[in-house]
């Protein structure tokens, strides 16, 4: 056994599939939230094509980096920042308040920044 193949447990996979773990796991939560949200309002075709955008937007990036990590990952990091770029406006704009932006921020853009950039990792790894 080599040094190489101690230090990368699995083959340097590891990253991969913990992303994969992480991202789908956050799209479903958020799939579920968003089923739970348009069931309280009444469960419209509109209301849970809105509350479940974010875990869609999550679970199409997330399957695309099953497939292409690369891609799939700047996807991942897309939505974060997206989902940052809202959260600005409504502090900057509509007077959100910060401490539930914080909240927010934590729960919807930080896991799929943490899976984004572990499937970069991961692709990166994968090239060298």
């Amino acid at each position: 056994m080599t040094d190489i193949e101690y230090t990368r447990p699995h083959g340097g996979k590891w990253l991969g599939w913990t992303a994969r773990i992480l991202a789908l796991a956050v799209a479903v939560f958020w799939l579920w939230w968003g089923v739970g949200s348009a069931y309280v309002e009444g469960f419209s075709w509109f209301s849970l094509l809105a509350h479940s955008a974010p875990g869609l937007l999550i679970l199409i990036a997330t399957l695309v980096a099953w497939r292409w990590e690369g891609i799939g990952g700047s996807l991942l990091v897309g939505v974060a920042l997206l989902v940052t770029a809202f959260l600005l406006w409504a502090i900057l704009f509509r007077g959100g308040y910060r401490q539930m932006v914080a909240i927010v921020w934590s729960t919807m853009a930080l896991p799929p920044l943490v899976a984004g950039l572990l499937f970069l990792a991961s692709w990166r790894r994968e090239r060298e």
